[in-house]
C-alpha cells in the first residue's frame, strides 16, 4: 500500500456472533487508505474462518494468527505489523460509525495533534443504548490536561483506547501489558505523557458492547486485582515523571482500590491469597508515601496502617466499623 493513513488493529477471540458486524463497520469507513490488521488470538470457534472469508475480498486486511495470549498481546502483535501513520483499535465485539476514523483523522491533522478522541456509547447485545454517551467538550488540550482528566468524572472517555486514534510514533516504546486486564489503564499515562496535543471531539463514533462474557465483565476473583496493579503503576509512573499532584491522586486511588478489593474478595481462596501476598509487599513499599499523602484522610491512613500489618486484620477492622 503506497500510502497508509491509518492502521486499525482488531484483536479477535471467540466472537463469531459479533465479528461480521464489527468488520462490516470497519470496512465501511469513509476514510481511504486504511490498513486493517486482524489478530486471531487462538480462537476456538469460527472467528478465524470469518476473518479469512473477509480477507479474500478485501486486500487491505492482514491476518495474524497466534496462540491465545490475551488482548494486550494481540494488540502488541498488531502494533509490530502496523504501517499506518496513525493507529486505531477496535474490539471485535464492538462496532463503529462509518465516519469515525475520517472525523478523528481530519481533527488530528488540522490541529497538529498526536491523539484524537471521540465520544462512545455503551450498547447491549441488541445494539440498544445503555445510558448516555460518554463524551467531552470539543477542545484541544495539553498532555498534562489529559493526564488530569484520568482522575476526573470523564476518566473513561480518556482511558479506553478504542475511541481514539494515535500517531504511530507514540507506540515506538509503549506496549500493552501482557496477561493483564484493565490494560488501557497501564498505557494511557504513558501515551498522554508522550503526546504534545490531544484533540477531543464530541462526535459519537464508537459503540462499545457491554456483554456478559466480555473480558471486562468476566474479570472477577484474582484477575480483578489487576486494577490495583494498574493504579500502583500509575502512581510510580507519575511520581517518577514529577507529576507530584497527580501522583498524590493516583496513590489515593490505589489505596481506595486496595480496600475495595479487600472487602469484595475472599482471602481464603488460594489464588486470591497469593495475589494479596504480592500486593501486600508493594503496599508496604508505598506506605511512607501513603502516610504523607494529602489526598488521604486520617481514617484511610489508619486503615492503611492496619493493612500494612495484615490484610486479614484490615478486613476484620473494616467489617467491625461497617466500612
Amino acid at each position: 500500500m503506497a500510502e497508509t493513513k491509518l492502521t486499525i488493529i482488531i484483536p479477535v477471540y471467540n466472537v463469531e456472533a459479533y465479528l461480521p458486524q464489527c468488520l462490516n463497520s470497519v470496512l465501511a469507513q469513509s476514510l481511504p487508505d486504511i490498513e486493517i490488521i486482524l489478530v486471531n488470538d487462538g480462537s476456538t470457534d469460527n472467528s478465524l474462518a470469518i476473518c479469512l472469508e473477509y480477507a479474500k475480498d478485501n486486500k487491505n486486511i492482514i491476518i495474524i494468527n497466534q496462540a491465545n495470549q490475551g488482548l494486550s498481546a494481540a494488540r502488541n502483535a498488531g502494533l509490530e505489523a502496523a504501517h499506518g501513520d496513525y493507529i486505531g483499535f477496535v474490539d471485535s465485539d464492538d462496532f463503529i460509525d462509518r465516519h469515525m476514523f475520517q472525523n478523528l483523522y481530519e481533527s488530528v491533522i488540522s490541529d497538529g495533534s498526536d491523539i484524537g478522541i471521540c465520544a462512545y456509547q455503551r450498547v447491549d447485545d441488541l445494539d440498544s443504548p445503555i445510558g448516555l454517551p460518554g463524551t467531552f467538550p470539543a477542545n484541544i488540550i495539553s498532555s498534562t490536561e489529559a493526564l488530569e482528566n484520568l482522575f476526573s468524572s470523564d476518566y473513561v472517555y480518556f482511558t479506553i483506547a478504542c475511541n481514539k486514534i494515535f500517531a504511530r510514533s507514540l507506540f515506538s516504546d509503549i506496549r500493552f501489558p501482557v496477561g493483564k486486564v484493565f490494560e488501557d489503564g497501564y498505557a494511557a499515562f504513558r501515551y498522554y505523557h508522550k503526546a504534545k496535543k490531544i484533540s477531543c471531539t464530541s462526535y459519537l463514533g464508537y459503540f462499545y458492547r457491554d456483554r456478559v462474557g466480555s473480558i471486562t465483565n468476566s474479570s472477577l476473583g484474582a484477575k480483578s486485582l489487576d486494577a490495583v496493579d494498574a493504579n500502583a503503576d500509575a502512581f510510580v509512573f507519575l511520581k517518577e515523571n514529577a507529576y507530584e499532584g497527580l501522583a498524590q491522586k493516583a496513590l489515593a486511588k490505589y489505596t481506595a482500590c486496595v480496600f475495595d478489593k479487600l472487602k469484595l474478595l475472599d482471602l481464603s481462596q488460594a489464588d486470591i491469597g497469593l495475589r494479596f501476598k504480592s500486593l501486600h509487599g508493594d503496599f508496604k513499599a508505598f506506605f511512607p508515601d501513603i502516610l504523607k499523602c494529602s489526598a488521604l484522610s486520617f481514617k484511610e491512613k489508619t486503615l492503611a496502617s492496619s493493612f500494612r500489618l495484615s490484610p486479614a486484620l484490615c478486613k476484620k477492622l473494616m467489617a467491625v466499623r461497617g466500612l
